[in-house]
């Protein structure tokens, strides 16, 4: 390994673990069940708001699935490299 590989590496593996806790806190039932009761209190919003909250959702889809994507062509592009 070059000087300094080893290290960057080091780090990388370190950042990916970060990644890695950072996605999974992301995923707790407490959040979406509390999210479910305060969506069906009486009142809960009014037009305006919800269109805000539907289109917050949504992205929140979108940039997960880019996400999904984003993991998958790195974890296929890094199996490829060095690869003969």
């Amino acid at each position: 390994m070059p000087n300094g590989h080893k290290e960057d590496i080091d780090r990388l593996e370190k950042r990916i673990t970060t990644l890695r806790e950072a996605l999974t806190n992301l995923n707790t039932d407490h959040d979406w069940g509390e999210l479910s009761l305060i969506f069906r209190r009486p009142g809960f919003t009014t037009p305006a708001e919800l269109a805000f909250v539907r289109g917050i959702v949504e992205s929140l889809l979108t940039h997960t699935q880019a996400v999904a994507q984003l993991k998958g062509v790195l974890v296929k592009g890094s199996a490829a490299v060095g690869v003969r």
